[in-house]
């Protein structure tokens, strides 16, 4: 009969590794901090249209914080022309924008953040923006963050996400993920993210929608006159006109 060994009385049992921390993996700084982050945004299981960039580290003084930018192919137009100190030219004002998300992983805090971000293509501050461009190109610019922003607010809330104008923010997702794992965090995540994503995916189209609308509803009324007594009258009641705001 062979002989079997037995484990001595007393020997503890063996001990495994609690699970990586996501706050852990991400806040060791350098070049693994940012490799950490790609890997994490890889494994979301994103919707497939969402295009996640490297991530980044920006070292500000007190503030390190490592950046990856997730967007759509068509939530940026054309850039700003200009050279590098003179005027600054929207291509299309009334139709500008570089709509994107920032996750970002403040290492001074250990916190993780989701943002949605609307701002100009290449990102100007307003100040540089007001200075450098022509006052009605920047309103248009504006007007039209504006109506993305209102039918944002509109919709249905996403869970954990809240719409929060700022100077380039739209909106953020609030999260405690201390003591999360990469799969409990990534699980709350990608949901958020593309819901999120189709949300201004479906803002996009309908601030589309109601400029087209107008305009249509402009040059029709514009083009449409009945003579009364010799003189043209603009016939603002010959014709009946879809009513944007219903959609």
């Amino acid at each position: 009969m062979p002989f079997k060994e037995e484990p001595a009385a007393g020997s503890p049992p063996e001990q495994q590794d609690p699970p990586e921390t996501l706050l852990a993996s991400l806040t060791i700084g350098g070049a693994q901090a940012k490799a950490n982050l790609d890997k994490v945004v890889a494994g979301l299981g994103l919707l497939p249209y969402l295009e996640p960039e490297p991530s980044i580290l920006m070292n500000w003084p007190g503030h390190p914080t490592t950046i990856c930018k997730i967007r759509a192919g068509i939530w940026q137009t054309d850039p700003l022309k200009g050279t590098k100190d003179g005027p600054l030219v929207f291509p299309d004002p009334a139709r500008h924008y570089d709509i994107h998300f920032e996750l970002q992983v403040q290492q001074w805090k250990a916190r993780m953040a989701l943002f949605l971000h609307y701002e100009t293509n290449p990102y100007y501050s307003e100040d540089k923006l007001r200075s450098r461009a022509a006052s009605a190109s920047v309103a248009q610019y504006y007007q039209r963050r504006e109506e993305l922003i209102r039918e944002l607010s509109a919709m249905d809330e996403v869970p954990g996400f809240k719409i929060s104008p700022g100077t380039v923010q739209v909106g953020k997702a609030v999260y405690d993920f201390t003591g999360k794992t990469v799969e409990e965090v990534a699980a709350w995540l990608q949901p958020v993210i593309d819901e999120v994503a189709c949300n201004v995916n479906l803002a996009l189209y309908k601030v589309e929608l109601r400029r087209k609308l107008a305009a249509a509803s402009n040059s029709l009324f514009a083009g449409i006159a009945t003579s009364v007594n010799g003189t043209n009258v603009p016939a603002g009641t010959a014709s009946a006109v879809t009513d944007a705001t219903q959609f």
